[in-house]
């Protein structure tokens, strides 16, 4: 049982033309993953500062209902 040499070299060429779409491929994703994490660190760094804002404002609103109870309380004059 012997193989054609040309059957033989277009299964070669073609196993070549596979491996070098799954080159391409690999590369394609290693592009978008590495931008798909730049984003997510962008994100996670936003949400950080978003909700040390959203802490402060908490703080301040607080300290004004506090206020606002304490002007309550107080006789007025």
């Amino acid at each position: 049982m012997s193989s054609d040499p040309l059957s033989l070299e277009q299964a070669v060429r073609d196993l070549e033309q596979r491996v070098s779409a799954l080159f391409e491929v690999i590369e394609t994703l290693t592009v978008e993953n590495r931008g798909l994490r730049q984003a997510k660190a962008t994100l996670a760094e936003e949400r950080t500062q978003l909700q040390t804002r959203n802490e402060e404002a908490r703080a301040r609103l607080n300290a004004l209902i506090a206020r606002l109870a304490e002007l309550e309380e107080s006789p007025e004059s």
